[in-house]
């Protein structure tokens, strides 16, 4: 796998972004959105295209990778030998006359450097300030102290005779964010090595689709800093709301339709008087400044067809102050039972089909054709929405104890988190084939918010 010119990764692009967008008569059509919008995760308001250059940076990564997991595999060992016989894979540089080989691993080892982080055992081959190890979103190192004779090796932290932080030295060389981060960090009662691993996977282990979700992200808030633009507080309350969008059960051309909608990018009179692609942003039907909602909801053409609905949710409809779409759907959605969301959807659709016809074709439909289209519509997607679930009643049998074999020591282990504080505990108990307990041991950990952590 070699680094692509970044010429042919444009070319790759633009053809892509022409067979979405289409072409008629020989001419290309207008780009609605931003390629690198539709190159961002479904999740994050795109459409889950794939950015040629950052998707070979991903792949490069997982060459880079491969050496890192298997040093002692015959690549990594030729390798080793020619660039950096005197070191290790990460601290390798460039070289004298490089192979063209050699050049894309260093890009993917780039990539990597950005997303590994050393799993703490002894702590002793683990740097402080220079490695990654803090398992946190952002920075994945602690910030560096202004305290004199700073530990530098994360074994000096730890107090290895009952495996754990030493609270005093945490609190008197870190900040209070690194403290909590650090002692969340469940450490082992064996002696193990560290190890590498892929942070933004749960078992560790690199992905080239993690990699590449990295890489979008990193985009995009570099493009947000060098543009000035605030970033953003509150990344779930957004991945919510597309994820929402998405799950509708609708056809793909609507789902399509309403993330147009939210993106701000279906062809309304106020979109396409800000593009000046219109000299005005008047309504081509009744003549009021058009938006979404004048030509979806407020238009003379969709009051008439959304005084066909039902008062449920009409009145729902009527209530939403939003002006922003994303942020009225965001409403819409958490607001309407699945079978009245789908029919609000459908209705939007529908109006604008009916919009697109009379403007375009000067075919106009009665508000009452439209509706009986939209409730034919609704009625064709019944057969295709998956059968619900039979919840199948299960007698339950209370828990019962299997002992071990004869001569055998079985032990029972659990675990359990505080909701009400930053504690876990795990426990174990043992008993042999007759039943008779034999011991029992506890830990309690502190800075530990996830179950899969224990």
């Amino acid at each position: 796998c070699f680094k692509l010119p970044r010429g042919l990764c444009e070319h790759i692009n633009s053809v892509l972004r022409k067979f979405w967008w289409g072409s008629k008569e020989g001419k290309r059509k207008t780009c609605w959105v931003a390629w690198d919008d539709m190159t961002k995760p479904k999740f994050c308001g795109g459409l889950g295209f794939r950015d040629i250059e950052l998707f070979n940076l991903a792949l490069l990564a997982r060459q880079a990778w491969r050496i890192l997991q298997g040093p002692d595999s015959l690549s990594a060992r030729v390798l080793r030998a020619v660039y950096y016989p005197h070191g290790d894979f990460l601290g390798a540089g460039l070289g004298v006359r490089p192979s063209r080989i050699w050049r894309a691993i260093m890009e993917g080892k780039e990539v990597l450097s950005q997303g590994i982080i050393r799993r703490i055992g002894t702590g002793d081959s683990t740097k402080i300030w220079s490695m990654n190890w803090l398992p946190r979103n952002g920075l994945l190192r602690p910030v560096p102290t202004d305290k004199p004779d700073p530990p530098i090796m994360v074994s000096e932290l730890i107090d290895q005779s009952e495996a754990r932080w030493d609270q005093h030295k945490l609190e008197h060389y870190f900040n209070p964010m690194d403290v909590e981060v650090i002692s969340g960090i469940p450490l082992s009662m064996r002696r193990q090595n560290d190890f590498w691993a892929w942070h933004y996977e749960r078992k560790g282990v690199f992905s080239v689709r993690s990699a590449y979700r990295m890489l979008v992200m990193n985009r995009e808030k570099m493009t947000a800093w060098l543009d000035g633009r605030p970033g953003k507080s509150d990344y779930k309350s957004e991945e919510r709301e597309w994820k929402s969008l998405w799950q509708v059960q609708v056809p793909s051309k609507i789902r399509l339709f309403l993330w147009r909608l939210a993106r701000q990018s279906i062809p309304f009179g106020d979109v396409l008087h800000h593009r000046n692609m219109a000299a005005s942003s008047s309504c081509a039907i009744c003549g009021l400044e058009d938006s979404w909602k004048h030509s979806l909801l407020e238009c003379n053409m969709a009051k008439c067809v959304w005084a066909l609905e039902k008062d449920e949710i009409t009145d729902l409809i009527g209530e939403l102050q939003e002006q922003g779409a994303r942020a009225w759907l965001a409403h819409v959605f958490s607001e309407l039972a699945s079978d009245d969301l789908v029919r609000v959807v459908v209705m939007m659709w529908a109006i604008w089909y009916a919009r697109r016809k009379a403007i375009h074709e000067a075919a106009f439909q009665s508000p009452l054709s439209t509706h009986s289209l939209i409730s034919h519509y609704i009625a064709e997607l019944e057969p295709t929405k998956p059968a619900p679930r039979e919840d199948k009643q299960v007698q339950y049998q209370g828990a019962r104890w299997i002992p071990p074999p004869l001569d055998f020591v079985k032990v029972n282990v659990d675990a359990a988190t505080s909701k009400n504080s930053n504690q876990a505990s795990v426990a174990a108990v043992a008993c042999d084939s007759s039943g008779s307990f034999l011991g029992a041991s506890t830990l309690v950990f502190s800075g530990v918010f996830e179950p899969e952590t224990l």
